[in-house]
C-alpha cells in the first residue's frame, strides 16, 4: 500500500469521529437559533428537533435489514456520506420547517450508516492504543470546534449555524470521494450486518430455482418396446399385441409400362 494510501486511510479515520460527533453537536447546539428563527417556544422546538433526528437513526437501521440483502453491504456503506449530506444541504439551507425536517430524518439515516460502517474500526483502534487511539480526538474536536463557532459568532445568528453544516458538507464530500477511489469492501462491519448479508445469499440461493434439465425418460428405446409385444407409430403412440394395426400405406396401382 502507498504511502497516500496510508495517508488518505488516515484523514479518513480522523473525519468519521470529527463528523458524527460535530454534526450531533452541531444539531443539538442549535435549538435556541431554530426555535427563534421559527418563533417557537424553545422547549416545543426542542422536542420537535430531537424526536425527529432520532427518528431518522431509527429509520435509517430498520431500514439496513431489508437493504443489504438486496444491494449488499459495500453499496450502502459507500453511500452513506452521501446520504449525510444530502440532510445537512437540506439543514443548510432551510427556510421553513419541512426542510428543517426532511433534512434532519436524512441526516439521521446516513448518519446511522455512516456510524454502524466505521463503529469496529474506531473501537479497534483505541483498544490498540498509541498514535491510532490519538486519531480518536477527532470525537472530541468536532464538538469543540461546533459550540465554539455557534458562541462565538452568535450575533451572525442561523448564517452561522448554516456555515457550521456547510464546513460539514465539504469534509463529507472529500471522504465519500477518497473512499471511492480506495474500493473499500467493509469486510470489519459490524457482525449483525454482515449475518444480515449471509442470511440474505444464503436465502436467494436456496430459493432460487434449479436448471431444468432433460427428462432420462426423453429417449425412449425403441427395442425395448418392440421386445414387449409393441411398436411405435409415427405420433410416438405405442400400439400393443393386439391392438388394430394401423393401414399399410397404399401402393400406386399405376404400373409403368
Amino acid at each position: 500500500m502507498s504511502t497516500n494510501d496510508n495517508l488518505t486511510r488516515k484523514g479518513i479515520f480522523i473525519a468519521t469521529g470529527y463528523l458524527c460527533a460535530g454534526v450531533v453537536v452541531a444539531i443539538f447546539a442549535s435549538l435556541s437559533l431554530w426555535a427563534t428563527f421559527f418563533d417557537r417556544e424553545y422547549t416545543i422546538a426542542s422536542i420537535v428537533v430531537s424526536a425527529t433526528f432520532i427518528a431518522g437513526i431509527i429509520a435509517g437501521m430498520l431500514i439496513l435489514r431489508p437493504l443489504i440483502p438486496r444491494v449488499g453491504v459495500k453499496a450502502v456503506f459507500e453511500q452513506d456520506v452521501l446520504i449525510m449530506m444530502i440532510g445537512l444541504l437540506f439543514m443548510s439551507l432551510a427556510m421553513n420547517q419541512a426542510m428543517l425536517i426532511v433534512g434532519l430524518l436524512i441526516s439521521g439515516v446516513g448518519m446511522s450508516w455512516y456510524f454502524t460502517a466505521n463503529f469496529n474500526v474506531q473501537v479497534k483502534a483505541a483498544s490498540q492504543g498509541g498514535s491510532s487511539a490519538m486519531s480518536l480526538a477527532a470525537w472530541a474536536v468536532g464538538p469543540v470546534v461546533s459550540v465554539a463557532v455557534l458562541n462565538i459568532f452568535d450575533q451572525y445568528g442561523l448564517l452561522t449555524l448554516r456555515l457550521v453544516y456547510a464546513h460539514f458538507i465539504v469534509i463529507a464530500f472529500w471522504v465519500w470521494v477518497q473512499r471511492l477511489g480506495l474500493h473499500i469492501d467493509y469486510s470489519d462491519a459490524p457482525k449483525f450486518v454482515l449475518r444480515i448479508q449471509k442470511d440474505g445469499v444464503d436465502y436467494s440461493h436456496h430459493h432460487s430455482k434449479p436448471k431444468s434439465r432433460p427428462s432420462p425418460d426423453a429417449d425412449i428405446n425403441l427395442d425395448a418396446l418392440k421386445s414387449m409385444g409393441g411398436y411405435i407409430h409415427s405420433d410416438s403412440t405405442e400400439i400393443k399385441d393386439g391392438d388394430a394395426a394401423p393401414p399399410a400405406p397404399k401402393q400406386n396401382d399405376n404400373k409403368r409400362i
